[in-house]
């Protein structure tokens, strides 16, 4: 189990995080970003309107940045997340999660898929290729 303060990943919450597949709103040719969302603050679910409003306040902070909205989610999208890809560096990324109160960020690096704990964000889980997770 990974802890940070009042954060705890366990093992079906890794399973979970360890297994994304994602549907981009619109073409991304970024070579380099961060998925991120500001959905549900360490896993405790919210109501889609409160996690919509989170997820406004956090595409308030992209303005700068090139971003695009993604869905996060299992490979049937039973369980999902509205997140956005963003142009940022793993730092700039792990601070915007950190904000929001977020266990764990994606990124990806010439289309290799990592799984960034927040808590520990020098260590990168090598996912694979993302190709085969894009729906």
């Amino acid at each position: 189990m990974i802890e940070k303060s009042n954060m705890k990943i366990d093992a079906s919450l890794w399973h979970a995080y360890s297994d994304p597949f994602f549907h981009f709103y619109r073409k991304w040719n970024e070579v380099n970003y961060a998925v991120i969302t500001a959905w549900n603050p360490y896993s405790n679910l919210r109501s889609k309107e409160e996690n919509c409003i989170s997820n406004h306040k956090l595409e308030e902070q992209l303005y700068h940045v090139d971003y695009v909205p993604v869905l996060v989610g299992d490979k049937f999208f039973e369980w999902s997340e509205e997140s956005y890809a963003t142009a940022v560096s793993v730092e700039m990324a792990v601070q915007l999660a950190n904000h929001f109160q977020q266990n764990a960020i994606y990124y990806v690096m010439n289309n290799e898929l990592y799984l960034i704990v927040c808590a520990d964000p020098k260590v990168m889980h090598e996912l694979g290729d993302i190709r085969p997770r894009l729906v």
